[in-house]
């Protein structure tokens, strides 16, 4: 079952990227995928890429991603940390 965090938009200027960003702090381009696949009405049309203010947005929220379990490994190019 997937969980959703409901969040109205409340300020100009947001995107669903930002949004996500906001919530995990972190780039999640396969959280933006499910969350606009969840909210067919963020992505019917030719829109403009800014959420407006009172939409309301049904966030898919995933707990490994928000603990900071990443599903990409970094590559370090120089030496290890």
């Amino acid at each position: 079952m997937t969980d959703f965090k409901p969040i109205r938009i409340e300020g100009e200027g947001i995107t669903l990227s930002k949004l996500v960003w906001r919530l995990y702090r972190r780039p999640a381009p396969e959280i933006i995928a499910q969350t606009l696949d969840a909210n067919p009405h963020l992505s019917a049309g030719e829109r403009d890429p800014f959420l407006a203010v009172g939409t309301l947005v049904n966030v898919v929220w995933d707990q490994e991603v928000a603990k900071g379990r990443s599903v990409r490994k970094v590559v370090r190019l120089f030496g290890v940390s």
